[in-house]
């Protein structure tokens, strides 16, 4: 972000760390379902009802503030909303308190799906 000038603060490698991180998370997810996954034509039912609704329901394309309540509160609910808000207080120069708790959400999303990850992928590879 530095390199193509649009945040020139202490924050911008926070953002590419926090993207890098979420890469992370996400792609442990896809090696555990592709590994309990029988029949390789129902791997796109995992992406066209998990990460559909997440990036729907995340805040990414509108803001969250514009959803129903009870649509806020699965919002919340979602790692890559945590995501989405940390980057954009690291980018608009707002970090504060409420950056270590989607911090801690993130890291803690990190190191379930990373446990599950390697659990599926030894029991597929042990059966």
């Amino acid at each position: 972000m530095v390199k193509y000038g649009t945040s020139k603060g202490v924050e911008a490698p926070i953002v590419e760390a926090v993207g890098l991180r979420k890469s992370y998370d996400q792609h442990e997810v896809v090696c555990g379902v592709d590994f309990t996954v029988r029949p390789r034509e129902c791997f796109t039912y995992y992406f066209t009802l998990v990460i559909s609704v997440m990036y729907f329901f995340s805040g990414i394309f509108f803001p969250l503030a514009s959803l129903p309540a009870w649509a806020q509160a699965l919002a919340w609910c979602l790692p890559l909303t945590h995501a989405v808000a940390l980057s954009r207080a690291c980018v608009t120069g707002t970090l504060g308190p409420a950056a270590l708790v989607h911090l801690g959400v993130l890291v803690g999303v990190l190191a379930a799906t990373y446990a599950l990850a390697v659990r599926w992928v030894g029991r597929r590879l042990i059966a």
